[in-house]
């Protein structure tokens, strides 16, 4: 966590079966409708920022020497 966050606490409070059930797919439904409306905005976003989060290997600390004999 960010030394600038705030954990918060969110109440929940008990539900039925049922109603648990039909919140849960109240939250699904929303999810699904949000990431379809916002599927090409949320897709280019996960592109530009594709190769942000990719460790860059480092194969050799200086270019090899090609014309060194192997043995």
């Amino acid at each position: 966590m960010k030394s600038d966050s705030l954990a918060v606490e969110i109440y929940l409070p008990n539900l039925s079966d049922a109603a648990a059930v039909e919140v849960r797919e109240f939250l699904h439904n929303l999810s699904l409708l949000f990431s379809s409306h916002y599927h090409a905005q949320i897709q280019r976003d996960y592109e530009e920022h594709e190769f942000d989060n990719l460790a860059q290997p480092r194969f050799f600390a200086d270019p090899p020497d090609f014309d060194d004999e192997p043995f």
